[in-house]
C-alpha cells in the first residue's frame, strides 16, 4: 500500500518525474491509460512516447510490477487507473473490482485497497470512467479521504474539462489533483486525434496549461510522437501531469465546503426518496387527505 513517509514525503512527490515549470511558459500534459493489458501496445508506449508523457496502468493487467519498473527505468512517471462506475453502466463496464455507487462504503474501501496494492511506485490514480461515482457525495467522499491519507495524486478523467465533485474534494483536502480537459482519442482516427491535440495546445496557449488523456492505440502513439516533436515551435512545452498538479481547481472555503456537502446530501436523500417503492403510495395518501 502507498503511504506517506516518516519525513512527510508523499508518493505524489517521491515518484513524480522531476520537472521545473518556467514562469509565463504555457504547458500541456498528457496521460496515456489502459497500459498493461496489451503487451505490444504497452511496450510501444513505454519506449516510443516522450518521457514527459505520463502513463496509466490498468489494475487488471498481469505483471504490473515488471511493467512499472520498465516504465520508470525509461523515465516515465506512472499512475494507477482507478475504475469507477459511469453514468451509462452497464453499457460501459469498469470491470469486476470497480468502485460502485450500489455498494456500501466498506465494500468500496476494500476494493480500493485491493486496487492500490496492485503494484508499488506510482504517483497517484487516474479515474477511469466514473462519471456517476465521482459525483455522488456519499460514495466518493470516503475514497478521496482515503487517497488523501496515502499521499497520492488524484486525476479526474470522468467529466472532460469539468470539475467533478471528486476533484473538488481533493482540492479542498489540499491533495495533489488535476482534471482532464480533453479526451484525445475518443474517435481513434488520425484526423480526430490531431484535432483534439490542436485544441489541447490552443487551450494551453490561452490558459497557461491543459491536460489530455488518451488510450494506447497505435495511431494515438504515432500522433502523440509527431505532435510532441512540433510542440515547442508553437511556444508550448510538454510537462508530466504531476508538474501541473493543483492548478485547475480552486479549493472551497470551509464554509463553502460545508454548504456544498449539505446540498449534496439533500439532493441524494431526495433522489432516494423519489426512487423508493413506497414513494407513489405516499404521494397518493397525501393527496387523498
Amino acid at each position: 500500500m502507498p503511504r506517506i513517509a516518516d519525513d512527510g514525503t508523499t508518493p505524489a512527490q517521491a515518484y513524480a518525474r522531476p520537472f521545473t515549470l518556467e514562469p509565463e511558459q504555457p504547458y500541456v500534459a498528457v496521460i496515456v491509460t489502459g497500459l498493461g493489458l496489451n503487451a505490444d501496445r504497452t511496450t510501444k508506449a513505454i519506449e516510443d512516447l516522450p518521457l514527459n508523457i505520463s502513463l496509466g496502468l490498468s489494475p487488471y493487467a498481469d505483471n504490473l510490477p515488471k511493467t512499472l519498473a520498465r516504465a520508470r527505468q525509461m523515465g516515465h512517471e506512472v499512475f494507477l487507473q482507478l475504475p469507477m462506475e459511469p453514468d451509462d453502466f452497464p453499457l460501459s463496464d469498469p470491470g469486476p473490482r470497480a468502485l460502485m455507487t450500489s455498494l456500501p462504503e466498506g465494500e468500496n474501501l476494500v476494493r480500493l485497497e485491493w486496487l492500490l496494492a496492485r503494484f508499488p511506485g506510482y504517483v497517484g490514480v487516474v479515474g477511469h470512467l466514473g462519471s456517476k461515482f465521482a459525483n455522488l457525495d456519499s460514495s466518493i467522499r470516503p475514497v478521496i479521504d482515503f487517497l488523501d491519507k496515502t499521499g497520492l495524486m488524484y486525476i479526474d478523467g470522468s467529466n472532460t474539462g469539468m470539475v467533478s465533485l471528486a476533484a473538488q474534494l481533493a482540492a479542498n483536502a489540499e491533495e495533489a489533483n488535476a482534471i482532464v480537459d480533453f479526451n484525445i482519442d475518443t474517435v481513434p482516427s488520425r484526423r480526430a486525434i490531431d484535432a483534439q491535440l490542436s485544441a489541447l495546445t490552443n487551450k494551453a496557449k490561452t490558459d497557461g496549461f491543459a491536460i489530455g488523456l488518451a488510450q494506447s492505440y497505435p495511431v494515438t502513439i504515432q500522433r502523440l510522437r509527431n505532435w510532441a516533436q512540433r510542440l515547442e515551435r508553437q511556444g508550448v512545452k510538454l510537462a508530466p501531469v504531476s508538474a501541473l498538479a493543483s492548478k485547475q481547481v480552486k479549493p472551497q472555503s470551509p464554509q463553502e465546503a460545508a454548504a456544498a456537502q449539505r446540498m449534496n446530501e439533500t439532493t441524494e436523500n431526495a433522489k432516494k426518496g423519489s426512487s423508493s417503492p413506497n414513494a407513489d403510495a405516499t404521494e397518493e395518501t397525501i393527496e387523498g387527505n
